[in-house]
């Protein structure tokens, strides 16, 4: 079935990174967890960027036993080091555990659930817990077809202009497809930009 209009607009979003290491498939995504009714008892959040210290925070705040692994050297590796650092010392007043500087290698099954098998500064360590959560980023899902309808694509999505223009003609992409700001406030503003009703961002 082909569908024509003035404008096509791309909106397929983004689905979670898996890292490639053994026992990924335990892990559950920040996608599970916003569909889950259960609370664990523990949770293991590989990754200490926005989408994790945000689950995190949740979670502990509803007397779940969390522990963040990250591999940078401090949380939130994008913002400014002085806010990550205060952030970690909140969060870990708020009895978050944080392990920064750790490589997460591989994750097996245990009585309790899952450990997650980390090098730390001392070695090779582990981490037990209920639940695993994988949040080391989002990936835009590009559909099919783009290359044949001239769309371009990189490494972080569908190219766009300032007006979300793709490099073929009526096509637009906005949100996370396009990999400028995977944040679903911005999705919004995009659409609003490609239908008129804003002049920019």
């Amino acid at each position: 079935e082909t569908f024509t209009a003035p404008k096509i607009v791309v909106a397929t979003g983004a689905r979670p990174v898996m890292l490639p290491i053994p026992g990924a498939e335990l892990c559950v995504t920040s996608d599970h967890l916003l569909d889950t009714t259960a609370l664990p008892s523990s949770m293991a959040v590989i990754g200490g960027g926005v989408i994790g210290m945000e689950f995190a925070s949740v979670y502990a705040a509803l007397g779940c036993e969390v522990t963040v692994i990250e591999y940078c050297k401090e949380i939130l590796p994008s913002f400014d080091r002085d806010i990550a650092k205060r952030m970690h010392s909140i969060l870990g007043r708020g009895g978050i555990d944080i392990i920064t500087s750790s490589p997460v290698r591989s994750i097996v099954r245990d009585v309790d659930g899952v450990s997650v098998i980390y090098d730390g500064r001392k070695g090779s360590a582990a981490v037990s817990a209920s639940v695993a959560v994988m949040a080391v980023g989002r990936r835009p899902v590009l559909p099919d077809g783009l290359e044949a309808a001239g769309i371009m694509a990189d490494r972080r999505g569908i190219v766009t202009d300032s007006g979300f223009r793709t490099t073929a003609p009526g096509v637009y992409a906005i949100g996370d497809v396009n990999g400028r700001c995977m944040l679903a406030h911005a999705a919004s503003a995009q659409g609003r930009v490609v239908l008129g009703l804003d002049v920019g961002l």
